[in-house]
């Protein structure tokens, strides 16, 4: 038997496969979401894979990747089962984790400058001819929608080209403005949690031109998060999944996938007292009264098979 490795950290899809790292397959729920609407949320606590997951959706609809389906899918449920909308999108992707949070005026800031590092990425991944602006996350936002749609009248673009936007931690600011309101913290700050979620601010605004976007250029959003905390910032057209019974199992492991990644990893076979206390100490979560199946937190699961060898 080949040992694979357990992709500790690494969250990049196609690293993990092409570098041949055990992979539990999720592909599975691609189809669903597809099934399920255009614009999706959805929240689990952290270190759930969501990173991974939405790593895993941009890499099979991103066009740029169309050469490498067979490389990254053909082992993959979705590989023997694709969708038509495969390959077919401009994945504009976002990752709101790791804002400054010293003060409004710096996470302002901070959102900004990693703001227009993500555009840019966006545009020099499909070499778009487009020459990006400094200004309020909103503002760069709206200015990037403006200059896609002239490359498509400019014939630089396909006019169909459609855009599919993931937001990895969407409330990732938001949630510690949350944290930090709750009665007895020491970093009570009401008003830095109004600044942050008033109609008048920048992040309201961002999501009210990704809203104006879905009428032209944006065809799909997937959002992910940590907390069930509704979209108040100006985006209210998404329809929250985190408590459907059908994706209980879309992000954590349930236990047949431990089992497989024990057998992938450290041990052919699987020892029932090990899986035993795994069970014990990692499993127990579901997210559905309706759920199939309790499932396990993935990044503890790991740790574990890393640090407590057979």
């Amino acid at each position: 038997m080949i040992v694979k490795q357990i992709p500790y950290g690494i969250s990049n899809y196609k690293t993990i496969i092409s570098e041949g790292y055990a992979y539990v397959d999720k592909t599975m729920y691609i189809s669903l979401l597809e099934q399920y609407g255009h614009y999706l949320l959805f929240v689990r606590p952290q270190r759930f894979g969501k990173s991974l997951f939405t790593s895993m959706l941009g890499y099979y609809y991103d066009i740029a990747e169309k050469d490498n389906f067979d490389l990254l899918f053909s082992n993959m449920d979705i590989g023997r089962n694709p969708t038509k909308n495969k390959n077919a999108y401009y994945v504009l992707k976002f990752d709101f984790s790791s804002i400054e949070m010293d003060s409004y005026e710096v996470m302002l800031e901070s959102f900004a400058k990693k703001m227009h590092n993500m555009l840019f990425q966006f545009c020099a991944r499909y070499n778009l001819d487009i020459t990006l602006e400094m200004g309020s996350p909103g503002e760069q936002l709206s200015h990037l929608f403006t200059q896609f749609t002239a490359c498509q009248q400019r014939g630089l673009v396909n006019s169909d080209a459609k855009i599919y936007v993931i937001i990895d931690e969407y409330d990732n600011f938001f949630a510690n403005e949350f944290i930090d309101f709750l009665p007895g913290n020491k970093h009570n700050n009401p008003k830095r949690l109004n600044n942050t979620a008033s109609e008048n601010r920048f992040l309201r605004v961002w999501y009210e031109v990704l809203n104006e976007g879905t009428k032209t250029l944006v065809d799909r959003i997937f959002i992910t998060g940590v907390f069930p905390i509704a979209l108040e910032s100006g985006f209210k057209i998404s329809q929250n999944l985190s408590l459907d019974s059908e994706f209980n199992e879309m992000m954590g492991f349930t236990r047949a996938e431990v089992e497989q990644l024990i057998e992938e990893t450290i041990s052919d076979e699987v020892p029932v007292d090990f899986m035993d206390t795994l069970t014990y100490n990692y499993s127990g979560y579901s997210f559905s009264e309706d759920g199939r199946e309790r499932v396990f937190h993935t990044t503890l699961v790991q740790q574990a098979l890393i640090t407590v060898p057979l």
